[in-house]
């Protein structure tokens, strides 16, 4: 004897009565969907920021409506009353402000230093592998630039032929309370010696003669007789400062015969 079915409530799928009954008339993936939701987004019935935090919130340059659903995130997820909650994350917002105002000045004061020291590669000084080069830094950025967050800095790191196709007047592209900045590894490497680095940064690095240690599954069948490898290394980190330690990293294996190059194939990266 077959059991009773119903229509979940939100998408019309066809699903067991008792599925319906235990989650309140919608099948398993709409209610997982539901759960989400309901944990990231504020209800409309959510007050959001008290008076006085909201002020605080608008003295650095924020608008309290835009971090609604962080403020219900932050409550939902801690142990203390919902005032000292949101209190909290008011004071991490102050304090990213402040120390987006403190290091960006300096950071932009170092990159056009840097720029000084090291100005950009025009196209017809390079050579034709160089070019090509150039053309999978520009892809790599396009795909993985960080995106704009208000008050803070993400460096993307890089060899001055991919940061010279970038822009040709400066190392540092200014958005809306938020900054890119473009140094060479060197130059980066120079940077945290002297100063602590912002919450993250990005790499790409092509390596004419790749490791295979570092990547195992390192296979150089796909690449031909007349042709050079080319391992490409991309990835982002984010130092404890930030609150979090975390660590990526994505290998692309790419051919060049000299005249073009073509993309191989994606690697997966040691990172012990």
């Amino acid at each position: 004897m077959s059991e009773p079915k119903t229509k979940c409530s939100e998408c019309g799928r066809s699903i067991l009565q008792r599925t319906a009954d235990k989650r309140n008339g919608l099948c398993a993936p709409c209610h997982n969907d539901a759960e989400f939701r309901a944990e990231m987004f504020a209800p409309d019935n959510f007050l959001g920021f008290p008076g006085h935090l909201a002020e605080r919130l608008r003295k650095i340059g924020l608008e309290p409506h835009d971090y609604r659903d962080w403020a219900w995130q932050e409550q939902q997820r801690s142990s203390a009353v919902a005032s000292e909650a949101l209190e909290r994350l008011v004071e991490h917002l102050e304090d990213r402000a402040a120390n987006y105002r403190e290091w960006f000045p300096k950071l932009r004061e170092y990159a056009d230093e840097c720029q000084r020291q090291q100005p950009f590669v025009h196209d017809w000084a390079l050579d034709c592998a160089q070019s090509a080069q150039q053309s999978i830094y520009l892809e790599k950025l396009d795909a993985q630039a960080p995106a704009a967050s208000t008050h803070s800095i993400a460096v993307c790191c890089m060899p001055i032929i991919g940061i010279s196709a970038v822009s040709e007047k400066s190392r540092t592209l200014d958005l809306e309370d938020s900054a890119l900045v473009f140094l060479t590894p060197e130059e980066f490497a120079h940077w945290n010696s002297i100063y602590p680095r912002p919450e993250s940064d990005y790499w790409w690095n092509i390596d004419n003669d790749p490791d295979p240690n570092n990547y195992p599954d390192l296979q150089l069948d796909g690449i031909s007789e007349n042709e050079s490898a080319w391992l490409v290394d991309a990835g982002v980190c984010w130092n404890p400062a930030s609150g979090a330690t975390e660590l990526w990293a994505t290998g692309e294996l790419w051919a060049w015969n000299g005249q073009s190059v073509r993309h191989v194939a994606e690697l997966w990266r040691d990172m012990s």
